[in-house]
């Protein structure tokens, strides 16, 4: 064998050798997608089981709220899906006056996030008399945006405007027992006074 026939027979066992490393990292490849590939699907195929379920809901993991003023706390809220309706909520909240006197809520406004508002102003919903140590109760139909999600985590935003029944100024007792607990000149002679609230609410039915 010539020189040149021996470069040559060595180059190419240099390139077949070359080439066997190469081949043998894609068949390992190939098996690896094989292997593992379907146990990939699987596993994408229970979260999307789980997501689609609700079990992945962030309510299953934070806890119902409703904070207020400190003298006006719930007692009690929830909210239920409207029936009627594919994108309604009832929002139910209880109200304890603990202020030292009593009071006359004169407007009120409810916000759903990514939802509607609904405001009140002195009708037979939102004018209430709430004596020292009493409670009012109100139920608030509000409409979402989108369709609703089972066991959907929402928040309510609540705004209210109240009268201080006991420091009108120049009342008598008989004004302030009588026209506060009315509504009746409230606009002129009893202080008003702002504040509002939030719920943190699991929808549920």
């Amino acid at each position: 064998m010539t020189r040149n026939h021996l470069v040559q027979s060595l180059s190419m066992r240099g390139a077949s050798a070359a080439r066997v490393p190469r081949t043998f990292r894609a068949q390992v490849a190939a098996e690896y997608l094989a292997t593992y590939g379907w146990a990939l699907f699987a596993m994408f195929a229970v979260i999307a089981v789980l997501i689609s379920s609700g079990m992945l809901s962030p309510s299953r993991f934070t806890n119902e709220t409703c904070t207020f003023a400190p003298n006006l706390p719930c007692r009690g809220f929830y909210a239920s899906k409207d029936t009627s309706t594919t994108n309604g909520i009832i929002t139910s909240l209880n109200i304890t006056n603990t202020q030292g006197f009593p009071i006359y809520i004169e407007r009120c406004s409810f916000s759903l996030a990514k939802g509607a508002v609904k405001t009140y102003n002195g009708d037979a919903l939102c004018g209430q008399y709430i004596p020292q140590g009493g409670s009012v109760v109100y139920n608030i139909p509000l409409t979402s945006n989108y369709n609703l999600v089972p066991n959907e985590l929402r928040t309510v935003t609540v705004n209210l405007s109240f009268r201080n029944c006991q420091d009108a100024v120049g009342a008598t007792q008989a004004q302030l027992s009588n026209d506060c607990e009315n509504g009746a000149n409230a606009d002129t002679r009893f202080p008003l006074h702002n504040t509002s609230g939030r719920l943190l609410v699991q929808v549920r039915g």
